[in-house]
Parts: C-alpha cells; sequence; structure tokens
C-alpha cells in the first residue's frame, strides 16, 4: 500500500486584522496595592473613568465633577463612567454590555469611587507624563502634569509613578485621597 501525505499547512496565514479591533480601554483599575473602592456615591452627569470627583450639597452621597481650581475638594477618582441615554450621550452601544465595560446609566444607581491612599492605573491624563510628576486638575475632568492657570488649586494628591502621552497607555499613579464617609 502506498504511503500518502498529508498536506501541510505550515505556510498557510490567516487574513485576521486584529489591529482593526478595537476593545473597551478601562480608564481607570486600582492596583492591588492600597486604595477603597467606596461603591455608593452616585451622579447627576456624565463622568470618565478617572475623573476627580467632589462632594458638596445637603444631598447624601451625591458626587460631582470638579472645576479646575477646587482640587482641595476631590475626595477620589471615578471607577465607572456614567451615559446619559435621553440625550444621546452614549457611553456603549444602547442596551449591549460588554465583558469589561463597566458604564454606568444616569439612573440614580452608585458608581465606584477610588479614596484612600495606594496604586492605581489610568487612561485620564492629558499631556506628556513622567514618573515622579505631581497632577494637576484640568477643567475638563482630566489630570495633567502642569497648569500655570490653577497653580495650587489645581495640585492633586496625585503623583505618575509611569510614563505615557494623552492618555495613550495606562499610567501607574500613586494617590491619597481622604477617606469620606
Amino acid at each position: 500500500m502506498p504511503l500518502i501525505e498529508k498536506p501541510t499547512h505550515a505556510t498557510m496565514t490567516p487574513g485576521f486584522n486584529f489591529d482593526a479591533i478595537k476593545r473597551h480601554q478601562k480608564g481607570l483599575v486600582k492596583l492591588n496595592v492600597g486604595g477603597i473602592a467606596t461603591p455608593f456615591y452616585y451622579v447627576n452627569e456624565v463622568v470618565i473613568e478617572g475623573q476627580p470627583l467632589k462632594v458638596e450639597g445637603a444631598t447624601a452621597f451625591l458626587a460631582e465633577g470638579v472645576a479646575a481650581n477646587e482640587a482641595a475638594k476631590v475626595i477620589g477618582l471615578a471607577m465607572q463612567m456614567t451615559y446619559d441615554a435621553p440625550t444621546g450621550h452614549f457611553a456603549q452601544l444602547a442596551e449591549y454590555n460588554f465583558a469589561n465595560d463597566t458604564s454606568q446609566s444616569l439612573n440614580g444607581s452608585p458608581i465606584g469611587v477610588l479614596m484612600g491612599a495606594g496604586y492605581a492605573k489610568t487612561t485620564n491624563y492629558t499631556g506628556d507624563v513622567t514618573f515622579g510628576d505631581p497632577a494637576y486638575l484640568d477643567a475638563t475632568g482630566k489630570i495633567l502634569t502642569a497648569d500655570s492657570t490653577t497653580g495650587a488649586n489645581g495640585l492633586l494628591p496625585i503623583v505618575f509613578e509611569g510614563e505615557g502621552s494623552d492618555g495613550d497607555v495606562p499610567v501607574t499613579i500613586r494617590f491619597d485621597f481622604p477617606v469620606v464617609v
């Protein structure tokens, strides 16, 4: 009986284009070194992951975004992004959920706020950051390394522990926010 050789597919290359596939990039990831993820604050405005938040007013557990000169009022960073479906600010496709997307509708449900002292990774920064740079508050809710308009009023209790540019890669930050209960 003659031997029949199996065809080899070693030269076959599948036509996948992984560069075209876009995954959801988390804007804030708590690392296992310190920090408290508090799950009971809620917001009434669209926020992005890693956006600094404050607590003001008489409404219990209502967090708000901060202005560029309100860094001293920051209690922590938003661990979830929010979206407002009725006005068309969809953070994700309506009614679809993705495994690594923790977006929350503005329906009064709580979002996580990262407080305390510890380490996290964030893409919510603008400008070029390098190891040891202090973080300042931007008027848009992003953090940056230098802002001559806010000066000390915009200085956050955050130090960059990595390098990146305009949120292109997650950068490790060291933070020390007050714990508010």
